[in-house]
């Protein structure tokens, strides 16, 4: 009895590996053809402008379709843009084939007014944005407090670049929402040749208290007033047998638009490729399409070390 048991047993798991073997991949899975409406291509315009006068540069674009595998983008030569200033009435960029972007190289942007940009394109329709350049803050007082690199214990020079201590005193514009990114160079003149290096610095805003971006910081709890912030200064490079010769501060006022859009982009390429995390949509200051369009409010500083 035990053995015809063991014999039925034996049967019925050979008769099953014989069925799940014998089965093809069709028969456990059904190939379901969905139709993906294509989306209709829109304008994408960039156009990040400064007071300087310098590099005012437009890219008009368009999107692309998110069947499209493409990691190229199209820069389109046959828009119509219009600039409304206060002061110049409306001046027209022209496309630049050389770089090809739009170039508005002579005119400068005026801190606290208003602009408006238009773009016209024939296959598109037509995209406007309005905007108001933020106000520059006062620089009250620069300091700089040089930290000689670490001596290592064979008596060599630690080439690792040392951290400097800068201390920025402003006077914030009263009755407005402004928000400040902050560069610095360091200039070296090597002690024999008196040849001229450059060395960029990365700083750390301890004061920040914006979320979505750790460079900037925000006027939200001194506006209006004087207020003075510590940088620490990172350098990207030292060079032996040079000395410190001169340090350049600049201070730039950006627009919430921009930090908007940057941190909607930032979204959306750590979204790429990751199946849990929640489609991003790209933040824009257009009525129509995508883009954007601010002024950057840039002051400078240098001190002679």
């Amino acid at each position: 009895m035990k053995a015809n048991y063991i014999y039925q047993s034996i049967f019925l798991i050979c008769l099953a590996f014989s069925f799940l073997t014998s089965c093809s991949e069709d028969s456990f899975t059904k190939i379901v053809e969905v139709d993906l409406a294509e989306e209709d291509k829109q304008l994408a315009v960039v156009a990040r402008m400064n007071t300087s006068g310098d590099n005012q540069r437009i890219l008009v674009s368009e999107t692309l379709s998110v069947l499209d595998n493409s990691d190229s983008f199209t820069s389109l030569s046959n828009a119509k843009i219009s600039l409304t200033t206060p002061d110049a009435g409306i001046i027209e960029p022209t496309f630049d084939s050389e770089i090809n972007l739009y170039s508005l190289q002579t005119y400068e942007f005026k801190e606290g007014q208003n602009y408006s940009l238009h773009i016209d394109h024939p296959d598109y329709a037509p995209m406007t944005a309005s905007i108001k350049v933020p106000s520059a803050p006062e620089i009250l007082d620069v300091n700089i407090q040089l930290t000689e690199p670490d001596t290592l214990s064979n008596g060599a020079i630690d080439f690792f670049p040392p951290t400097d201590i800068i201390t920025v005193k402003i006077k914030d514009p009263a009755n407005e929402s402004n928000s400040y990114l902050f560069k610095g160079t360091i200039n070296f003149k090597d002690d024999v040749t008196d040849e001229m290096y450059e060395g960029l610095y990365y700083f750390e805003v301890s004061e920040n208290i914006l979320e979505y971006n750790d460079e900037v910081i925000s006027d939200i709890t001194f506006n209006g007033k004087e207020y003075e912030l510590i940088l620490l200064g990172s350098r990207n490079i030292y060079i032996d047998g040079a000395t410190p010769y001169s340090f350049e501060l600049e201070v730039v006022s950006i627009s919430e638009e921009l930090l908007l859009y940057e941190n909607s982009i930032d979204l959306a390429y750590d979204s790429n490729g990751n199946p849990f995390v929640e489609p991003s949509t790209i933040y824009t200051n257009f009525d129509n399409g995508f883009g954007i369009f601010t002024v950057d409010v840039t002051q400078k500083v240098e001190i002679l070390l």
